[in-house]
């Protein structure tokens, strides 16, 4: 429900005189003041909302890692086995200066980013790039899901095993803006040996992610 604000108080809200039924009000140009600033404080806001806007567009998203904390990718979130190892790589990368190694025997580890926004479009597609060292009873793997229970994948019927030199994965999925909570990527190592993943992407219907048009849902 609306809640009745007197106009003495709402006018002084927005650095305004308060109103009197003799004086100021019964001018012309007192008036024009008036209005002149209401215009002006629509105006800063509507710029302030663009400006928001267009930075949470282009706001980077640390796909290729090279944004680091504590030695890890910062923003990602990391969980799985205490005895699997994630850390940053300097010496072993696809594109830049780091990648990041996950190794480990005998259980799992998993990296996940929640993207930041709902997207409009038809199709959103993760890719990146794997490595891997002796990888057995499990496998090396992107995964994306969208929330709730809309589209998930994680490459589970081609997971990359063994040893093998840099190669893209990608995983594409069908959007459904209206439905959708949250789109989260990752990657994920099972089993034994060692998987390096680097240089991820994302894109909505081929637009990379930071130009993409996305939708802010209202509760």
């Amino acid at each position: 429900s609306y809640k009745a604000v007197h106009s003495g108080s709402f006018m002084q809200s927005l650095g305004l005189s308060a109103w009197r039924p003799f004086g100021i009000y019964r001018r012309l140009k007192s008036t024009n003041i008036i209005m002149k600033k209401l215009l002006a404080l629509v105006a800063c806001l509507f710029l302030s909302w663009n400006t928001y806007a267009q930075n949470q567009t282009i706001s980077p998203l640390n796909l290729s890692f090279e944004e680091t904390e504590n030695n890890l990718p910062k923003g990602w979130y990391i969980s799985g086995s205490p005895s699997y190892k994630a850390n940053i790589d300097a010496k072993i990368v696809q594109n830049g200066r780091n990648a990041l190694l996950i190794e480990g025997n005998g259980g799992y580890k998993i990296i996940t980013l929640g993207l930041p926004h709902n997207y409009t479009g038809k199709k959103i597609t993760f890719s990146g790039y794997i490595k891997t060292e002796n990888i057995s009873d499990g496998q090396a793997a992107l995964w994306m899901r969208i929330d709730p229970k809309i589209a998930f994948d994680n490459m589970q019927d081609r997971g990359i095993k063994g040893t093998t030199d840099w190669q893209k994965a990608e995983i594409t999925l069908s959007l459904n803006p209206e439905a959708t909570d949250q789109i989260l990527i990752g990657a994920m190592l099972s089993g034994s040996g060692k998987m390096w993943i680097d240089n991820f992407k994302v894109t909505i219907d081929g637009t990379d992610i930071k130009d993409a048009k996305f939708i802010i849902k209202t509760v």
